[in-house]
């Protein structure tokens, strides 16, 4: 992971951008910009990793990230963008 982000530390900087946009407008927009630059990452791996934390971004709902005293860090995910809802026809 560390050889990733170092390799392609230009992208792992905007994926942390993306995730405090996504925050800040709590809206779940997509940023075509970001994915095809993370789709033009030619490693499987690395392209793999990015857009796993792509999709993790596109899911949270809140966090306590920012929170300056906490005794872990937390999220709260939508479970829409992380289901496939033709194998669960309910959320949970």
């Amino acid at each position: 992971m560390h050889k990733s982000v170092s390799i392609n530390l230009n992208i792992a900087k905007l994926l942390y951008k993306d995730f405090e946009d996504q925050l800040k407008s709590k809206e779940f927009s997509e940023n075509k910009e970001l994915l095809n630059l993370i789709l033009s990452i030619p490693d499987f791996k690395i392209k793999h990793i990015f857009q796993t934390i792509y999709d993790f971004n596109r899911s949270v709902m809140a966090t306590n990230f920012y929170c300056s005293k906490k005794a872990s860090i937390a999220y709260r995910l939508n479970p829409e963008k992380l289901i496939d809802l033709n194998v669960y026809p309910e959320i949970p």
